[in-house]
């Protein structure tokens, strides 16, 4: 897991002196799981995911693609 997005997105916090991003459940139903997550004052949403580990890797994703690091 060394190349997933969420340590991807830590490291461009380090890089840029940014708290690290936090994340926050915003619901779960039965088999799905979202976040939305807090990184460098920006907020954003991550899709409906089947595990809490894949969720917080979408929102990551999303991200890391809004800064082009992805």
């Amino acid at each position: 897991m060394g190349n997933s997005y969420q340590y991807k997105l830590e490291d461009l916090c380090s890089r840029n002196k940014w708290h690290w991003p936090r994340y926050f459940s915003v619901g779960t139903k039965p088999n799905f799981c979202s976040y939305d997550m807090k990184v460098a004052g920006l907020s954003f949403r991550g899709d409906e995911c089947s595990s809490e580990e894949e969720a917080k890797e979408n929102v990551a994703k999303k991200a890391l693609d809004f800064f082009g690091e992805s």
